[in-house]
């Protein structure tokens, strides 16, 4: 999703509205690309400095030409790959309020379904509880179930770090349904352990082993 998001650009980098700012446009969105490739190697401090030069010509663009909330968007994921979860939330959450300045629904899901695992990585769980509600209800009304394992998935271990099993379950069933739909691989098997980890607490001990060893 995240690749999807931030590889916009490069098609939306071709349509120029005004002659008088193509330059400038131009070079904002070969610096973006440039930070999206930095991201993708795994450059994380030379991705947010490119995101930074880019970020700064935008938002001296008009507003159809200000593709900002992408700038904060990649910006904070790269905050979050080096564990900077405090500046990531800020990044995200700028990304919330200029996504919905500009009716930017894909950036606007994105950038909620991270901020929400953000405040989960530090243990701030009503935080990302009512982050991952707030994401569902736009993904729910656009019908966009492409978010749905992970915000699902969200809000079951949240509920499982609360101590409340079963309502745990009930997420990540749904969760599960969608990914395996959707053949998400990687979200099946973070359920899988979920469940796993329910029956664990529950000293449902091999259960559990089963559930993590896949038999």
């Amino acid at each position: 999703m995240i690749y999807k998001i931030l590889l916009f650009i490069v098609i939306f980098s071709i349509i120029i509205y005004n002659p008088l700012f193509a330059q400038d446009y131009n070079r904002a969105n070969s610096l973006f690309n440039k930070g999206t490739f930095q991201y993708k190697e795994g450059h994380f401090e030379e991705a947010i400095d490119l995101y930074n030069s880019a970020e700064a010509i935008y938002l001296k663009l008009s507003q159809e030409k200000d593709l900002s909330a992408y700038t904060s968007l990649g910006r904070g994921l790269a905050y979050k790959s080096l564990f900077d979860y405090k500046s990531a939330i800020i990044d995200f959450k700028k990304s919330i309020k200029r996504t919905i300045k500009q009716e930017q629904l894909d950036v606007l899901l994105s950038a909620y379904s991270y901020l929400a695992d953000s405040y989960y990585s530090v243990d701030n769980w009503a935080e990302a509880y009512e982050t991952y509600e707030i994401g569902l209800k736009y993904a729910l009304k656009n019908d966009d179930s492409e978010y749905f394992p992970n915000l699902y998935e969200g809000l079951g271990n949240i509920e499982f770090a609360w101590g409340k099993y079963t309502d745990a379950e009930g997420f990540y069933l749904l969760a599960l349904q969608y990914a395996k739909e959707q053949k998400v691989e990687d979200s099946i098997i973070k359920i899988e352990i979920g469940f796993g980890r329910i029956e664990h607490a529950r000293n449902n001990l091999n259960k559990a082993i089963e559930i993590y060893y896949g038999d």
